[in-house]
């Protein structure tokens, strides 16, 4: 994001720090944090995504970071539709644009354009812009946009989830950002997806689908494990 090449930022910070200097970005972090004291503590392998903005994620095996050049952090930027909507990545169809917190609130917003006597479209009015807080209370009370919007969002990611899961078979997926306290809506939704379509199917071993538990701290807390 800050654009620089060739940096050695490491050696730079040793001018001002007499102290063991690792790096890492967020998101390797913050699976790092949840494998050591969160929702995978105990585990082995754990992948995390994080739904925001965009889609981030980490990937720990066998209890270490797998951080090969760029690591786990642009795991949004595998395809799930070929020329589908475009990701600001520069291409189309990415992961990021379908699953991400910003994609359910953009679906959201069509479906509310589409049925503007639905309760969703009534919520955009009453509180200026969707989030996925209002779009899941929508859902709840079975408005059939935000229905249509919340299955078709969970189908998505699950059909992302398992494609992880087909190449790295972790223990556990972890779920995090703030459009996860929807909590078992999610989880439940994304297990039966991968249960319906992963490699194997339940003959093979199926990782349960769980939220990350240490929310911001995360990423502090793994970054104070990097080694």
């Amino acid at each position: 994001n800050i654009r620089w090449d060739d940096v050695p930022l490491v050696e730079e910070l040793k001018k001002y720090f007499d102290l063991p200097i690792h790096i890492s970005n967020d998101a390797n972090c913050a699976a790092l944090g949840e494998v050591k004291a969160g929702a995978a503590k105990g585990m082995e392998s754990a992948i995390l995504l994080t739904l925001g903005t965009g889609v981030g994620g980490g990937i720990v095996l066998n209890g270490k970071l797998f951080e090969d050049g760029i690591g786990g952090q642009e795991m949004g930027h595998s395809t799930l539709i070929l020329g589908g909507e475009p990701c600001t990545c520069g291409r189309s169809g990415c992961i990021e644009v379908y699953c991400s917190a910003t994609a359910i609130v953009r679906e959201a917003n069509r479906a509310a354009d589409k049925m503007p006597e639905s309760l969703l479209a009534s919520l955009r009015k009453e509180y200026g812009e969707l989030n996925g807080e209002l779009i899941f209370k929508a859902f709840h009370h079975q408005d059939a946009a935000a229905k249509q919007v919340v299955e078709q969002y969970i189908e998505w990611l699950g059909q992302a989830v398992t494609n992880y899961v087909n190449v790295f078979r972790p223990q556990v997926v972890l779920l995090s950002g703030g459009i996860c306290g929807a909590g078992k809506v999610l989880t439940d939704g994304v297990e039966a997806v991968m249960k319906r379509i992963v490699y194997g199917g339940m003959r093979s071993d199926i990782p349960e689908i769980r939220i990350a538990e240490l929310g911001n701290l995360a990423g502090v807390v793994g970054a104070a494990c990097l080694e």
